[in-house]
């Protein structure tokens, strides 16, 4: 009975100390791999109202040195000197615009925010100025149907995930065991969330390539995606999220179309991915490279694209829509990104990181 109790514990803490290399090895590789930043982009300006599809962005700095109230339609909002923020208002009404300093109400003015275009407000407001950049509510609405334009219906089916026999000798141990895995039908984006598309709903770009709308966003991390997340639910009235990680492999494989390729799309990586060989150290606009059997873009390489997931130890069993562990000290990343070999472009690779993580390497795409 003693035998029995000691070879119980020692296979308890033999299973607990397999956990704790999995974890040193995967935060081990993390730093080895990936070129952590953290942001670096001026903090993120605070919002006046919760978000809905007829409101308008309008950003407003305030140029003068003191501490002033702004107030518009009513509401007061305190600006630091040089401060900027981003307020959400409705278009198409009259907004009734004055500043206090000291308790005291300095000007009142009357303005009418613009519904098309883009541009600037300028208020001189005695020796200081208030500059209104709008956003019309018609641009808004253009970019977040761009972005449900952009996704494509996966049908479900059957799969082998982890490392088949198309990776080659290249795969590690965090890709085994192999598993079957059936997933339902779902959706996911054509492309990685450009620039453009986060700042419309964020109204900031955090990334460090700046000047490319088309380009993917990145130095987000997974966090910041559930804000991003919420704001783009709110405005569109649907459910985006990040995809599971056995969906985003599937979908990389080519789903139920799959040719059995090592990259997304090819087993020529040049045609399908930028990466170490042919990125010049940055990132490119989004499809720009061969789609993959499913006419999704930059599955592999461009950046690493973070998914729903605890990054974890797989389950040999069958699986039927895995979630991944229920908790975790990693979210999972997947396709490697333009500065990365060909090892970690392939389908099968996967990457872990702490949610809070930005990185400069680092987007997503969504799913729904």
């Amino acid at each position: 009975m003693k035998y029995q109790l000691t070879q119980q514990t020692a296979m308890k803490n033999s299973a607990f100390f397999l956990l704790l290399f999995f974890i040193l090895i995967s935060t081990f590789e993390a730093d080895a791999q990936i070129k952590s930043v953290r942001d670096t982009a001026a903090s993120k300006a605070a919002t006046a109202t919760a978000p809905r599809p007829e409101l308008a962005y309008v950003e407003v700095k305030w140029a003068g040195s003191r501490t002033v109230n702004i107030v518009i339609d009513g509401s007061s909002y305190t600006f630091n000197g040089g401060q900027v923020r981003l307020l959400l208002l409705t278009p198409g009404i009259s907004l009734k615009l004055y500043v206090v300093l000291s308790g005291q109400k300095i000007e009142a003015m009357e303005f009418l925010l613009i519904e098309a275009g883009w541009g600037n407000l300028v208020v001189n407001i005695k020796d200081n100025t208030a500059i209104f950049t709008y956003r019309s509510s018609a641009d808004t609405e253009r970019i977040i149907r761009q972005i449900t334009s952009n996704l494509i219906s996966i049908q479900g089916g059957t799969f082998i995930m982890g490392c088949t026999s198309m990776q080659g000798g290249d795969c590690n141990f965090v890709e085994k065991p192999v598993r079957q895995v059936t997933l339902n039908n779902f959706y996911i984006g054509k492309y990685e969330v450009t620039q453009l598309q986060w700042r419309v709903v964020m109204g900031a770009n955090p990334s460090y390539f700046q000047n490319c709308d088309t380009c993917p966003v990145e130095n987000v991390s997974w966090n910041d995606i559930q804000t991003f997340l919420g704001k783009l639910n709110a405005l569109t009235g649907k459910n985006y999220r990040l995809p599971t990680e056995a969906e985003w492999e599937y979908a990389a494989r080519g789903g139920n179309r799959s040719s059995g390729y090592k990259y997304s799309g090819s087993n020529a990586l040049g045609a399908v991915a930028w990466n170490a060989d042919n990125s010049r150290d940055k990132t490119h606009p989004v499809g720009q490279k061969s789609p993959n059997e499913l006419g999704l873009y930059d599955m592999s390489g461009n950046v690493w694209e973070w998914c729903q997931d605890w990054y974890g130890i797989y389950d040999k069993r069958p699986q039927n829509n895995p979630i991944g562990p229920t908790i975790g000290v990693s979210r999972v990343e997947r396709g490697g990104g333009w500065s990365n070999t060909a090892r970690h472009t392939r389908v099968s690779y996967r990457h872990g990181n702490t949610p809070d993580n930005r990185n400069i390497m680092v987007g997503f795409r969504l799913a729904l």
